[in-house]
């Protein structure tokens, strides 16, 4: 009987110390492959895969979820996702800051999760939704970079307990000046480079006429557009954002190169050395002090010479504050949008 006890109090101590050893374990490449959800990855990548191929449109909504998430406060712990707070419930969460209004594919996050579940025969409490944002916004940019393989991730993050609008209304605005952009960058640990680099997500990207239509019709009120805009680029924007009231919610893309709309590559920087930066902030990095002299190059340059770059800021964006210890800032949510 004392040996009985014995084997089941060495058994009890065995376990709680996996327990920790997992809780406390850092970001690492292939971080679940000896858990029951070493099929993450693939189950991750066959969804987006899935989704892109009927709504190429995704991809751009998963980069702006993952930085989004990430760049808020600092954290890649999915606290952009919670609807509501339990501690204090009154707390508004950072999806309803105005930085957010708008976002699309937050539902997609919980219907991966759901699959990852699956996946997982039926366990909801190995994968973050952190890991999943990660997960999908690199098999994002694989999927539009044409000849690229999924870059290496690592994985390993929790999620976040708590949700703060106010963190979320620092993030960068389409009028925002660029030497305040790089400082808020800066605070994170990114470059004036780094920061350009990261601006090539919007290779892919969309933005509502709201954001941008003041260069089209009023610029700095003078009721007439930004003489810096490429004339045939603001020709063709007017024809979509018509300076109504209704026009304000359409969408344009922010490359203007409609042969790669939907394409990871370079053509955004060849876009802002010919004027037809959609965003002010985007075409302001060809002439600030501190980024036009990387603009250039990275149009002329090889494709890969700019995902190389691409990739490697995205990686370094998704290590941000990432929680790793199971406790008061962080554990597996169940449901991506719902805290435990």
């Amino acid at each position: 009987m004392m040996k009985r006890n014995r084997y089941f109090a060495l058994l009890a101590i065995l376990v709680i110390f996996q327990q920790v050893t997992t809780a406390t374990a850092a970001l690492k490449v292939a971080f679940y492959n000896n858990t029951a959800c070493q099929n993450v990855e693939k189950t991750v990548r066959a969804e987006v895969q899935k989704r892109f191929q009927s709504d190429p449109s995704i991809a751009a909504q998963l980069l702006r979820i993952y930085f989004h998430d990430c760049f808020a406060d600092g954290q890649c712990d999915a606290s952009l996702l919670i609807k509501k707070n339990k501690n204090p419930s009154t707390l508004k969460p950072e999806i309803l800051a105005s930085t957010n209004l708008g976002i699309r594919g937050l539902d997609f996050i919980d219907f991966l999760k759901q699959q990852v579940v699956a996946a997982c025969v039926g366990q909801a409490n190995i994968v973050s939704c952190a890991d999943i944002i990660a997960l999908a916004a690199r098999d994002a940019v694989a999927l539009t970079a044409p000849n690229r393989r999924p870059y290496a991730i690592a994985t390993g993050r929790l999620d976040g307990k708590v949700s703060n609008a106010a963190n979320a209304e620092t993030l960068p605005g389409s009028r925002q000046r660029i030497p305040d952009i790089i400082s808020r960058f800066a605070k994170a640990g990114f470059s004036a480079q780094e920061t350009l680099i990261l601006s090539g997500a919007h290779t892919i990207g969309q933005s509502r006429c709201k954001f941008f239509d003041d260069r089209l019709y009023n610029w700095r009120g003078t009721r007439a557009p930004d003489p810096t805009l490429n004339t045939t680029t603001l020709a063709f924007l007017r024809k979509t954002c018509t300076n109504s009231v209704a026009s304000k919610e359409s969408r344009v893309f922010l490359d203007q190169n409609t042969s790669s709309s939907f394409v990871s590559d370079k053509s955004y920087f060849s876009m802002l050395t010919q004027h037809k930066g959609v965003l002010e902030s985007d075409q302001k990095l060809l002439t600030d002090p501190s980024t036009k002299g990387f603009v250039k190059p990275l149009a002329d340059g090889t494709e890969a010479n700019f995902m190389n770059k691409f990739e490697t800021a995205m990686k370094k964006l998704g290590n941000l504050g990432s929680t790793t210890v199971v406790g008061s800032k962080g554990d597996i949510r169940k449901v991506c949008s719902v805290l435990n």
